[in-house]
């Protein structure tokens, strides 16, 4: 995804509004190729874009919450509406400001390394307090909030783990939540965890993407779910989404 103005449609991108993910994806995505490279001149180079990024999401912030303000339709779930703080965005965004303070620590940008360090600590608080329900983090807090368990809740938790980051949340969230998926979300459908549903189970009708299941955010929960120690439901669960694409797409 390159959001607006994007190769393949110049005059727009899916959305009228800016993508509230894409910059911290694009942060995540700069520590991790120098992380699996070990490219100085690529982190010297890519580091002045990052910060330009890192400002752009931070700028976005309209209460002082320390999280981003979604607005609607601005994320990679392009027609589903998001308002004020979201698990999806949020979570991607925290795990986001510990890559830039690796980067920065890196670079002896101790200005940013300092800005990084507070806006997670914040950041990741109001995370639990705005998002929490005790069981899970809801999809949304503002405009009536979404109390909807998505498959996509900690997609950042799930980054963070892969680039060595740590927890973005206490790990006893994490492993509720991660239970709530698999007990609402995975049981919802024979052919994957269905992205969006409510806590009486039913499933959140909001838009087609809320209804969808879709490969990739199955296969992120998954890895999510067997680092921290759910392998035999998670493979179980990949196992759904993969035979779908053999069994079912593909049958006479």
């Amino acid at each position: 995804d390159l959001g607006h103005r994007r190769l393949d449609q110049p005059s727009n991108g899916t959305t009228a509004l800016f993508w509230k993910d894409l910059n911290p994806k694009f942060i995540l995505m700069a520590y991790r190729d120098f992380l699996f490279t070990q490219d100085g001149g690529f982190l010297d180079e890519i580091y002045p874009a990052a910060k330009k990024a890192l400002e752009w999401i931070m700028a976005t912030d309209t209460n002082d919450d320390y999280l981003p303000d979604n607005e609607g339709q601005d994320q990679t779930f392009d027609l589903w509406p998001f308002y004020g703080a979201s698990s999806y965005t949020s979570s991607i965004f925290l795990a986001a400001l510990l890559a830039m303070e690796k980067m920065a620590s890196l670079l002896q940008d101790e200005k940013t390394k300092s800005l990084c360090r507070e806006w997670f600590a914040r950041g990741s608080e109001n995370f639990s307090k705005k998002l929490w329900n005790g069981k899970y983090f809801i999809c949304y807090n503002e405009k009536n909030k979404s109390e909807s368990c998505t498959v996509g809740q900690l997609m950042g938790q799930w980054y963070a783990h892969l680039l060595n980051l740590g927890d973005i949340v206490p790990p006893e969230k994490i492993k509720k939540s991660i239970e709530s998926v698999f007990r609402l979300n995975g049981n919802s459908s024979k052919y994957g965890a269905i992205n969006g549903i409510l806590p009486q189970g039913k499933v959140d009708t909001t838009c087609w993407q809320s209804q969808n299941i879709w490969a990739g955010t199955n296969y992120a929960f998954s890895s999510l779910a067997i680092y921290e120690g759910f392998t035999k439901e998670a493979l179980q669960l990949a196992e759904k989404v993969y035979k779908n694409f053999t069994e079912n797409m593909f049958s006479p």
